[in-house]
Order: structure tokens, then sequence, then C-alpha cells
């Protein structure tokens, strides 16, 4: 806008850090076809510089570059100035005019205005006492060229008829630049409104001022989509953005500059980096070098994931390929010195590497049943690793290398504490096709098995190694339909399909099942009077039998079962006392008087001597056979 007003607004000065000092760019095109801009284009035909050496300054050099093939080259040069404050910092609004702030960044240009058109191809406004340029925030008419019938101008709107004809003749040409403006810029109330390239040299309240033959010149050649970028030189320029000559500056070259897939660079080249390296960052990607791997260029969720990790100085090291898609899904992965990164829609990208990778590999990779990554390797108790993936995860440890867990079993594992849990670490991947089409995986400490009758159920401790030793899914026992559970009486069981095995620390873990289980069961399991189970089942010359604790359960050829327990050992006769030896006494003359009379006996009477009770074999029941 132009200036009407010299209020320096010294607080927003103070909140805004200056730039450092450095030189004029009087090359703005060769900075821009190098990709030394830090601001996009677009692809304009035509982009205009409005640059200072700091921010605090209103002196400016204006320079217009056209596009010519892949590069652009100098149209014109010429001293302009720009707002009376200076440049406010890259992403600060500049404000209401009367703050006098021009703003940093790339600009659209899509229309003119002035006195008279002078053949220009942008939309064009010729002025007329009606002329306003909307300026009250929250209205319709708000950074909007607009019409009224009245000379007068409602303060802030203004009035662009008074200033092309008043002595100075600011607006007897001008563009218009869409800053906090559509199109190109999502509109702001009160954040500054659009700023304008037009006629003048002197301090503006926010605009560009150039010369007006220099005006008339841009609008007779500009198009619309051209762009205005502008601000203090180093807000603008990266002036070792690329090392000239070198490998990354001749590869971006090669895919157009600025103009290309890349657009502008958003870091500096950063050399002599690990191994040698290089890597500098642009709007389309990360272009990596090392002497060992060459150029390569990363993009999208998978260079996310190499900067997360550390990039080259984390595990992935420097992309060794570019990023290969096409995969299932929509997914895509890039090789790395220390690994794989994988990416897919629904899963992101993750990094796979080591014997994790191996194992994944074999399993068919994002095609075979784990399908992509959903999370990184992390550390596991016990100095195991793990990951996720879409249909189970992959464990590893030294001393058992790398397994997967697919189905049911990942969660189970889980749910039991991973490799804290009395399982440890898998020692070999899930074992599927088993009997009645159900699987089991070995672990340092036990198994897990499923079916579909029966579910995913553990077996750990001697129960395990029993129900191992019997043929596991093979022998009679069949699948598991419990996990291990306590006695009440410190022990543990655990049920399957065709029995039981109970343990406890007097007797070891012992197989109890058919109509000998069925017997032991009546008589309350472990609780009741034959307690736990002694020995397995065995045969017998009348058939079979089982010992338990406190007696033994038969199970003869026809079906008959038996429960006996022993008979109690028959108490030891008492041994008896030895008589007393009499003693000798005086013999005496009885008179009448001393004869003693008879006293009754205090003889208890018992009754007749109890029966023996006999030590035959007690019958308990006898069952059928089921």
């Amino acid at each position: 806008m132009a200036t009407t007003i010299a209020l320096l607004a010294g607080s927003l000065l103070a909140a805004t850090p200056a730039a450092e000092a450095s030189a004029q760019v009087f090359n703005p095109c060769e900075q821009l076809s190098n990709g030394q801009v830090k601001y996009p284009t677009y692809g304009a035909q035509r982009v205009t510089f409005a640059t200072t050496p700091i921010r605090q300054t209103y002196h400016a050099v204006v320079t217009t570059c056209v596009k010519s093939g892949s590069r652009y080259v100098q149209e014109w040069q010429v001293n302009g100035t720009v707002g009376q404050s200076g440049f406010v910092a890259p992403g600060v609004a500049s404000g209401p005019t009367i703050y006098e702030f021009s703003p940093t960044g790339s600009f659209s240009v899509t229309e003119g205005f002035g006195l008279g058109n002078p053949g220009t191809r942008l939309k064009y406004h010729t002025l007329n006492p009606g002329s306003r340029w909307g300026g009250h925030p929250w209205t319709a008419n708000y950074n909007q060229y607009f019409e009224q019938n009245s000379y007068l101008a409602d303060f802030p709107d203004e009035n662009m008829w008074y200033f092309a004809n008043r002595l100075t003749r600011d607006y007897q040409q001008g563009v218009v630049i869409n800053y906090n403006r559509e199109p190109g810029q999502r509109v702001v109330q009160d954040a500054g409104f659009a700023i304008f390239l037009h006629s003048n040299t002197v301090p503006t309240a926010g605009c560009v001022a150039i010369p007006p033959d220099m005006v008339t010149r841009y609008l007779r050649e500009a198009t619309p989509g051209d762009r205005i970028i502008m601000g203090a030189v180093d807000d603008v320029f990266s002036p070792r953005s690329s090392v000239l000559n070198g490998a990354i500056h001749n590869y971006y070259l090669g895919t157009g500059g600025q103009l290309g897939f890349l657009g502008q660079p958003l870091t500096n080249e950063y050399g002599n980096l690990r191994g040698g390296g290089a890597f500098q960052t642009f709007q389309g990607g990360t272009v990596t070098w090392a002497p060992g791997t060459g150029l390569h260029l990363l993009g999208g969720g998978i260079r996310s994931e190499w900067s997360s990790t550390g990039a080259q100085n984390g595990p992935l090291l420097y992309p060794t390929g570019d990023e290969v898609r096409g995969l299932r899904a929509g997914g895509a992965y890039q090789t790395f010195q220390g690994g794989v990164v994988t990416w897919s829609p629904a899963a992101g990208a993750h990094m796979t590497r080591g014997a994790i990778r191996g194992t994944y590999g074999a399993a068919g990779y994002e095609d075979g049943s784990l399908g992509y990554p959903t999370s990184d390797e992390y550390a596991t108790s016990g100095g195991g690793r793990e990951q996720n993936y879409q249909g189970g995860r992959i464990i590893w440890s030294p001393a058992t290398g790398a397994h997967l867990l697919t189905g049911g079993f990942g969660p189970a594992y889980a749910a039991l504490g991973g490799p804290a849990s009395p399982l440890g670490f898998p020692v070999g991947d899930e074992v599927r096709n088993q009997r009645d089409g159900g699987s089991y995986q070995l672990f340092q400490g036990g198994r897990l098995t499923w079916s579909a009758a029966t579910g995913v159920h553990y077996l750990t401790g001697a129960i395990g190694a029993k129900y191992a030793a019997a043929g596991a899914v093979s022998s009679l026992l069949g699948y598991p339909t419990t996990d291990p559970a306590p006695t009440r009486t410190g022990g543990a069981y655990q049920s399957f399909q065709g029995g039981s095995i109970h343990w406890s620390a007097a007797t070891g873990a012992h197989i109890t099942y058919g109509p000998i289980r069925t017997a032991w069961a009546a008589g309350g399991w472990e609780n009741g009077k034959l307690g736990y189970p002694t020995s397995d089942l065995y045969t017998t010359a009348g058939g079979f039998a089982q010992d338990f604790q406190g007696g033994r359960i038969s199970l003869s050829s026809a079906g008959v079962v038996t429960v006996t327990y022993p008979a109690p050992a028959p108490a030891p006769a008492p041994t008896p006392s030895p008589s007393p030896t009499p003693v000798p006494t005086a013999t005496a003359t009885p008179t009448p008087s001393d004869t003693a009379q008879p006293t009754p006996t205090d003889t208890a009477t018992s009754g007749p001597a109890p029966t023996a009770t006999p030590t035959a074999t007690a019958t308990d029941s006898v069952l059928p056979t089921p």
C-alpha cells in the first residue's frame, strides 16, 4: 500500500528476530536455477524477487526472472522499496497496514489495476472514483477490489482512485500480490491484506514500489500464475544449499532443478557425514550420496522412518536403492545398508533387519501370512527382540533365534507375559496340519497348542513334559481343553480331550483317563481318600490298574472297576505286667471280735469280646464299563 503514515511498530520489531546481515543478492535467477531458493515457485513462468540485505530496511533490489528451458534467466532488475519497517520473519503475519511491514514468502500474481490497461494478460481493474480495496476485517469486501458510489473512503478501506491521481501517482499502474488472499493463501482476518507492486520509489506501508515505467513493463509481460518471492536475503536464499558441480547438485539439476519434482531445497547440503556421505532435503524428497552406495532418493513415509531412526547415523545407514513401489495393497519398500524400510497405507513405514528380517523373508514378506510390519523392532525381557506385523509377530533371542507367532498363538503368548512367562522364547515356528487340523508351537519352557474344538492352551513344567512324553496331540489325551490350574492341596492339573494330568510334589505327574478316571472323580479327585495318582495306568493279570496315595483302582477285562484301600494294620497285643512278689505276714490267732466281714468286689463286667473285623479287601463301587 502507498505510504501515508510514518508509524514504526517498535514492539513488533522487537518481537521479530533480525536476519543475519548479508550481502545483497544480484543474481537471484541463477540462485533459483541452482535450487538455492527456500520458497516454491510452483512452476511459474515468471518469478520476481524483492530482497533486502536485512529485515530492518526498506531498500530493496527487484529482479524478474523468466523461465528458459530448465533454468531461469534475468529479464530485468531495478532498485525499489518495501515497507517502511522492513520485512517480518518467515511465517509471521505482517499485520495491519499501519505497522508498515512487508511479508516474507512466495506469493501468486493474478490481477492488475491502474488508470488504463497497458496490454496485460492479467485480469485488470480500470480505476474510477468509486474504486476501493477492502480493509475492514470480517466483511465480504475484506482484501478484495470493489466499487462504491461515493467519493469518500471509509478507512481502513482504501480509495485507490485517490492514490492513482495524487502527486506521486502511486496507483497509476499496479499489480496485486496475493498475500493473505486467495488464490494460494487462506485468508486470516486482520493479519494484513493484499499488497501491491506499484509506482513510486519511496518507503511504503508494506507494498513493493518500483519506477512507473517498470510497473508498466511488468504488466505487459506478466501471465496469470506468475509469482513474487520477497524477504531478507538470508530468509529467501540458501547460498550453499547445494555443492556446485557435486553429485547431489548435478542430480538435482538433472531432474529439472526447482522446476522438477524435487522443487525447492529445504536444507543446505550436509557433507562430510558418516562414511564420507552427504544428503540434502528438498520439497520432493531427500537425496543421499555415499561412496559405497551412490545417489538415492528418499521420500514420504520411508524418508520419515529413516530420519526418525537416526538417518545415516542410525541402524539403517545409507540407502542402497531407490524406493520400489507397486507392492501388495499399494505398499513400497527401500533397501539400506542396515536393513529395509517397508511402507503401506494401512501400516505406515517400519524398518526390518537382521535375523527378524530373514525370518520375515522366509515367511513371504508382505505377501505371506504376516503381511506388513506394524511396528519397529523393540526389546523384550530376557535380552530378546520383537517386531509386530499385521498377521502376527516375530520374536528373537540369542539362544533361540527368530521365530514367528501367528494366529491365536501371538495374543495368547503376550497375555501370558511373553518371554517373561514360564514358556520363555519360542524354539520353533508353528507346526500345522496336526490331528483334526490343529497346530502347536514349542517354547523353551513348554508349548502352545490349538485346535478348532479346543482353542489355544499352553503346557509347561512337569505336566507339559508328561504330555510330550505321552505323545502330545498324537496320544489318547489329544488337545488340552484347559490351561494348567492349581489344586487345593498344592498340586496342579490340566484337562485334555481324552483325560487329565495331575501333579504334586510328592507324586510327580501322572495321566488318568477312561473308567479309572471316572471312578477317581466320583471319589473326589485328589481331595478324596485316594489322593493323587502315584502311577500311570498299568497292565495286570485281570486287566488294568492305577495306584494312588490312598489305594488302587482296577479295571477288569470285563469292564468292572474296583476301588480298594489297604487294610489298617492290626493293633499290637498288650504286654502283661509281671505279678508282684507276695510279702510274708505273721500268723495271728483270731479272736471272735477281730474276724473281718467280706467286702463286695468292685469288679466291672464287660460284654463279650468284640469280633475282629476281617481284613478282606473292601469293594467301594463297581462301575460298568462306559
